[in-house]
């Protein structure tokens, strides 16, 4: 697969760890993913603040910001409160 320049492509990622940083009602969800397509990951970076848009097939799409350092490696992380549809989505995916 060719890596593209379009920021409106999605791409495929595995969920490698999910853990729990809150509980209750509105618990918050951190989720370390890791880019399918390889050449992407390779070429990957991005900047503290930044997000990202997230989609569960069926459910939609939500932007949440990134929460892992960029200095951190090829892998990125969520973290994510259970608000609604999307998000409550997100908080049943296990890694794998």
């Amino acid at each position: 697969m060719k890596t593209s320049d379009n920021p409106y492509i999605p791409y495929l990622a595995t969920i490698e760890d999910a853990w729990y940083e809150t509980g209750g009602e509105r618990c918050i969800k951190t989720f370390k993913v890791v880019i399918d397509d390889e050449e992407f990951r390779k070429n990957w970076s991005h900047l503290p603040g930044q997000c990202a848009m997230i989609g569960v097939l069926g459910a939609g799409e939500s932007m949440i910001s990134i929460s892992a350092s960029p200095t951190e490696g090829q892998f990125l992380r969520f973290s994510v409160m259970r608000m609604g549809k999307v998000t409550g989505a997100l908080h049943q995916l296990e890694p794998g």
